[in-house]
């Protein structure tokens, strides 16, 4: 296996927190550019939803490491690109390139739906996703949908958490902690799915509702400004308000009730999702790599 120093890269991408010192330093080391894909800055945010020493360690290196001199950054949304100027980035170092996904995959094989009306979410098992809002909603639900089923792919701190509030609500035959499983296989439930659902409060884009809208499938999420901007306020699936339980209940009966909402609701995201199909992104990418490694 080649170390670093047996070869020269054309360009480093550093890619999450993690990544970035380490991926600076070897820049430096070999004298070639290095760009930064910053999907979010978390700020204060790590230290509402993280335990202590995570939280002290993940919000000091997020402050220092985007205050090295990158030759570039991207930002996965306007909402991250603004986050990065106030941080004191300059912006004409930053460019906005969303996530992107297999738009002719995705509209593959799409198949039947599930026989029970199924709500899907997936995400990491975090605080700050929410998802003990979906479990709480879904009781709601229950009441006009008695036969209402709700996935959850995942792992995480919030598992326990989880289990507790289905148990209380009375809803281990509605509710399905199906833990974390192959991309391709959570695909395949999403296109099964009638709905999908993101509670989170702190998204830098949201990938899998591009996934869902690229499948068919409407969303309900909550309005945060990452995901208003990925679905043009809603195109594609319904917002509700941030952590209103009783609001997300009423989103997810209006789509299963209204089925000519529902319809308008699949076209809107098919010809949304378009926008980030990956032949779009990677050139979008590619430009800015090619414009770092010709500036450095």
């Amino acid at each position: 296996m080649l170390s670093p120093i047996d070869f020269k890269p054309d360009i480093i991408e550093a890619s999450n927190t993690t990544t970035y010192f380490p991926a600076f330093i070897l820049a430096k080391r070999l004298q070639v550019p290095v760009v930064a894909w910053v999907p979010d800055i978390l700020g204060k945010s790590w230290l509402k939803n993280f335990s202590l020493p995570v939280a002290v360690a993940g919000y000091l290196a997020e402050r220092l490491s985007m205050a090295l001199s990158f030759n570039h950054f991207i930002a996965m949304s306007q909402a991250t690109r603004k986050k990065l100027v106030n941080l004191g980035v300059n912006e004409k170092y930053v460019t906005v390139i969303y996530g992107g996904v297999e738009i002719a995959k995705m509209n593959k094989d799409r198949g039947e739906k599930d026989v029970r009306p199924t709500i899907i979410s997936i995400s990491r098992l975090l605080k700050y996703k929410r998802l003990s809002d979906l479990v709480r909603a879904v009781a709601e639900v229950k009441k006009n949908h008695p036969s209402v089923r709700c996935l959850i792919i995942g792992e995480g701190p919030e598992e326990n958490n989880l289990k507790v509030q289905i148990t209380k609500h009375k809803l281990q035959k509605n509710v399905f902690l199906l833990g974390n499983m192959p991309h391709d296989e959570a695909m395949v439930r999403l296109k099964r799915a009638h709905l999908f659902c993101l509670p989170s409060v702190v998204e830098g884009f949201g990938l899998v509702t591009v996934e869902a809208m690229a499948a068919g499938v409407p969303f309900v999420s909550a309005g945060i400004p990452a995901t208003r901007e990925i679905t043009e306020n809603g195109k594609g699936g319904l917002l509700f308000e941030p952590e209103n339980v009783n609001d997300l209940a009423k989103k997810l009966n209006m789509l299963l009730d209204d089925k000519i909402l529902y319809e308008k609701k699949i076209q809107e995201g098919l010809k949304l999702a378009k926008r980030y199909d990956w032949a779009i992104i990677a050139k979008q990418t590619e430009a800015v790599y090619r414009k770092a490694i010709a500036s450095h």
